[in-house]
């Protein structure tokens, strides 16, 4: 299912102040019994606060789950063990504050349904890189067994 939002406004007055949200792009989400998918493109938020200030969330992402048993990815069932690709963009503004996020997985993720501890991931990597009004941070989380996993920051 795909849908399109062309300045797709939601407008709240509360004691005479007025805030409001408008959404522009495209969120598609795909579903099958073995794979769940959904993209996000060219897709932004943009916020409007009770003063006229406004913040806004501009975003491109993908996102796929494949089961590792195809067919069995049920309605209204827990999620199948299966891997889980992530890879996107996003940024933030507010005034003069600027955040951006990039995310992706490489190796895939893998999501263990069996696991008994939380996250129930059992391998893969996931790789964020964070940019704050001008500053560079990368944190690597890599899942080496069901609950386990090591956290680094460059």
């Amino acid at each position: 299912m795909k849908t399109a939002f062309t300045a797709l406004t939601w407008v709240h007055v509360r004691d005479g102040r007025r805030r409001s949200l408008e959404l522009d792009g495209s969120r598609e989400t795909i579903r099958d019994a073995s794979v769940i998918s959904q993209v996000e493109k060219d897709f932004k938020s943009t916020y409007t606060f009770p003063d006229g200030s406004t913040a806004s969330h501009d975003r491109n992402w993908n996102s796929t789950f494949t089961a590792d048993a195809a067919g069995s990815i049920q309605p209204d069932a827990r999620l199948p063990s299966g891997t889980l690709s992530i890879d996107g963009t996003s940024t933030w503004t507010r005034g003069t504050n600027s955040y951006s996020l990039t995310v992706s997985t490489d190796p895939v993720l893998h999501y263990n349904a069996s696991c008994t501890v939380r996250p129930k991931f059992d391998a893969g990597t996931i790789k964020t890189t964070v940019t704050r009004n001008g500053t560079t941070s990368t944190v690597t989380i890599a899942f080496t067994a069901c609950g386990q996993y090591t956290v680094t920051r460059s």
